[in-house]
């Protein structure tokens, strides 16, 4: 009897640890950068758009795209003001269960690019 009820408690942890294993491997979520003491956020979404992290002072920015190829990942802002407009910009990442953390990602999108640090996310949800 305590074989059988073993055996069933091993099944039903095993089959927990597989429910949600693409979770653990994705970026879609909410994410607080570790630098900031949880004030400043990067949300990516399931329609590969990023919400929260980046503003653009000089123009509106209408929204930033992501797209993932293996460990690198590229940022895309869209302008329409005062011209029509797109710059890229691409960063290794390792993703690591709850922590994202992405090379050399502080001040993206900037001409300083001599000065820059990684960045450590974690996952909040």
């Amino acid at each position: 009897m305590v074989a059988i009820c073993f055996v069933g408690l091993m099944a039903f942890v095993g089959c927990e640890n597989k429910d949600n294993p693409a979770e653990e491997n994705s970026i879609v979520g909410k994410w607080a950068d570790a630098n900031f003491l949880g004030t400043r956020f990067i949300v990516f979404t399931e329609n590969l758009r990023v919400e929260q992290y980046f503003h653009f002072y000089s123009r509106p920015l209408d929204f930033v795209a992501y797209s993932i190829s293996e460990n690198s990942i590229t940022f895309t802002a869209h302008f329409s003001e005062p011209i029509e407009e797109s710059i890229s910009e691409t960063f290794e990442f390792i993703l690591n269960g709850s922590y994202l953390t992405i090379k050399l990602f502080s001040s993206p999108f900037s001409d300083d690019t001599g000065g820059r640090n990684d960045v450590q996310f974690r996952r909040i949800q």
